[in-house]
């Protein structure tokens, strides 16, 4: 499987809006520099599907996602898979289950993207993404 970064974004703290941007810095084992998120052991980046964001009505940033994908179904990787974006690897780390902030989004959108509202993940080797960098799912063979 092969997906595509279609949209970024960094969240400076939880006062403040998201930050769209065209590349992050990652670094390993910490998470998007400048992000709230970044020294956290399991939940260093969220990344979400636009095919879920375009079904849901939703906008890029709606669901306080870091990376948004595109040709990759998120809600099929299992934890510990891991994501090579260049020369980052990302590990999934479980599912990001919807919070109470999902029924300010949208009536009833709690219920509606359980499973879907896109997978955690952790920094195992970082350094820049970019919007438009290939996502490719490394498959172990046992």
């Amino acid at each position: 499987m092969t997906g595509i970064i279609q949209y970024l974004f960094r969240k400076p703290s939880s006062d403040e809006p998201l930050v769209r941007e065209s590349k992050l810095d990652l670094v390993e084992n910490q998470g998007i520099m400048g992000d709230k998120s970044f020294g956290r052991r399991k939940r260093q980046v969220l990344l979400v599907e636009e095919e879920i964001i375009h079904k849901y009505g939703l906008k890029p940033g709606d669901l306080k996602e870091n990376i948004v994908t595109s040709n990759l179904r998120l809600s099929q990787l299992d934890i510990g898979t891991q994501l090579i974006i260049g020369d980052v690897t990302l590990e999934v780390t479980g599912d990001c289950a919807p919070c109470s902030y999902m029924e300010e989004l949208q009536e009833g959108l709690f219920e509606k993207i359980k499973g879907n509202r896109g997978v955690l993940a952790i920094v195992r080797k970082g350094t820049e993404i970019k919007v438009g960098d290939q996502i490719e799912v490394l498959i172990e063979e046992n």
